[in-house]
């Protein structure tokens, strides 16, 4: 079984803070926060070549502070950070993040800020 395991330093913006749009001009852009995260976190990613016939099982586990001070939940959902995050690693892996069959995401709460990507190829 052909897999890699890396970890990415911070938690990626939500999707719902990735596009700003400028109403004046009609244009809609990548919010800089996004684009600062994308410019530190790929050089965690490692070379990990998935052809285009290929299938794989995503993992990410975001470790982080998911409570506020009162004890309630902070609004960071994992479908929102999944997207960027997903963008990100097929982007810089050269591959279409149409080739995840299966993926599983899940919050962990940690003093640290990161995330923690496992891709195992699967076959048919």
């Amino acid at each position: 079984m052909d897999k890699v395991s890396f970890k990415i330093p911070g938690c990626p913006p939500s999707l719902n803070a990735t596009y700003k749009v400028n109403y004046r001009t009609k244009c809609v852009y990548l919010d800089e926060s996004v684009r600062n995260y994308k410019n530190q976190a790929i050089l965690f990613i490692p070379p990990f070549k998935i052809e285009p016939q290929e299938k794989v099982i995503l993992t990410l586990e975001y470790h982080g502070k998911f409570f506020n001070n009162d004890g309630t939940i902070k609004r960071r959902d994992v479908q929102n950070l999944d997207k960027c995050l997903c963008d990100l690693i097929f982007g810089k892996l050269g591959a279409d993040d149409s080739c995840i069959w299966m993926i599983s995401a899940c919050k962990v709460e940690d003093l640290e800020e990161f995330v923690q990507v496992t891709i195992i190829k699967i076959g048919e």
